[in-house]
């Protein structure tokens, strides 16, 4: 007898246990689908602030962006590298403008129905959802069940009978009763979340920091590229940087110059590209550190065109190699002589000023003798440069 009752015990709190982790996980769930609606505002108000209005719908949808998808603008610009879907069943959110693109309003749906922004809300096609948040100039409207209707006329006054007249008692003085203490009754204490569980304000939090959905160790707003939730390199509930390079989940990085669009995966940073043009400038290439500076480069072109393809001091130089030569300064051929640059070989003249003939960076600068054809020669310590 005493072992079944000990068996019914255990699976008692089992059952209990098993509860509250499922009822932890869904919140979980609700704040990361929180957190992708509002990443998805941050991006769709980036859009009007370049367009002057939000993307159109379509069913559901910002049109030419699929919920999973890229976010970007027809001019190529980024808005959201991956929109979001739903955690657990891949449901779509819902996105909601009118023609003009005058306001927006994102829905989904949350799992916890005991949470303070539960609403009912008609999403789309007749479906309901119960979470949304809109743009400034609009408000998400739940739906409102209607009373029944009519109405019922209060009844009319019917006059007073009248009281007959009866004799005044004798009052009758009573002892004063004792009055009886009850106990106080002892409040119960409010339980606050760890760090990593799912909130909604840091009143909630035994730290007192409600970040990106999660109870957080920190404050956790000085620094770029920066989260406490899922996507920081220290785990939930811990401020850190977000450990991947293929993410911006508040889009903060953009793409101009040498920005990748993404987060940098190693530190509180955007990521960016060591070399290429990429968006930099005509003449102007990525160096070491992410930043635009100038190049000098014959035959990689950055930018120049045509006739004109060496970028010297950060503008095009005319290299016609084939036409420009200079006359060597007087020598042991006399000035009679010319020399000009092989295009095998782009060392010894990039110091040289447009259309001035000079001296060889290094005696070996691969030059040739026009006239001999010989692969030094005396012209080895004069160069050539671009027109």
């Amino acid at each position: 007898m005493e072992l079944l009752i000990v068996i019914a015990i255990i699976g008692i709190l089992a059952v209990i246990g098993l509860g509250s982790y499922h009822s932890s996980q869904a919140k979980a769930r609700d704040t990361k689908r929180k957190a992708d609606v509002s990443n998805v505002s941050k991006a769709l108000t980036m859009y009007y602030s370049d367009h002057g209005r939000f993307p159109e719908a379509n069913d559901g949808e910002i049109m030419g962006a699929p919920w999973g998808g890229e976010f970007s603008s027809l001019e190529g610009v980024v808005y959201m590298k991956k929109l979001p879907s739903d955690p657990v069943n891949n449901v779509e959110y819902v996105y909601e403008t009118d023609e003009n693109g005058s306001y927006y309003r994102l829905y989904t749906i949350l799992e916890n129905s005991n949470d303070m922004a539960y609403e009912i809300y008609q999403c789309a096609d007749g479906e309901e959802c119960n979470y949304c948040i809109a743009s400034s100039n609009k408000s998400c409207i739940p739906v409102i069940a209607s009373g029944p209707t009519g109405t019922t006329s209060a009844p009319t006054s019917i006059p007073s009978p009248i009281s007959p007249v009866l004799p005044t008692p004798t009052p009758v003085l009573l002892s004063t009763p004792t009055p009886v203490l009850l106990p106080t009754s002892t409040p119960t204490p409010t339980i606050l979340e760890a760090n990593g569980e799912a909130c909604f304000s840091g009143t909630e939090c035994d730290s007192t920091f409600c970040v990106d959905g999660v109870c957080c160790n920190t404050a956790c707003n000085t620094s770029t590229c920066q989260r406490c939730d899922d996507y920081s390199n220290a785990g939930v509930g811990i401020c850190g940087y977000v450990s991947s390079s293929s993410e911006d989940p508040d889009v903060e990085c953009g793409t101009t110059n040498c920005l990748t669009g993404n987060c940098w995966g190693s530190g509180y940073a955007c990521g960016y590209y060591t070399s290429g043009r990429h968006n930099c400038a005509i003449c102007t290439a990525c160096n070491g550190s992410g930043n635009c500076a100038n190049v000098n480069e014959c035959e990689n072109c950055y930018g120049c065109t045509g006739a004109s393809h060496w970028c010297y001091q950060g503008s095009c130089k005319s290299c016609a190699w084939t036409y420009v030569d200079c006359y060597m300064w007087p020598g042991a051929y006399g000035s009679s002589q010319r020399c000009k640059p092989s295009r095998d070989s782009q060392s010894g003249y990039l110091d040289v000023a447009s259309g001035a003939c000079g001296w060889a960076v290094s005696s070996t600068a691969n030059l040739y003798d026009q006239y001999s054809g010989s692969g030094s020669g005396d012209c080895s310590v004069y160069q050539c440069g671009c027109q």
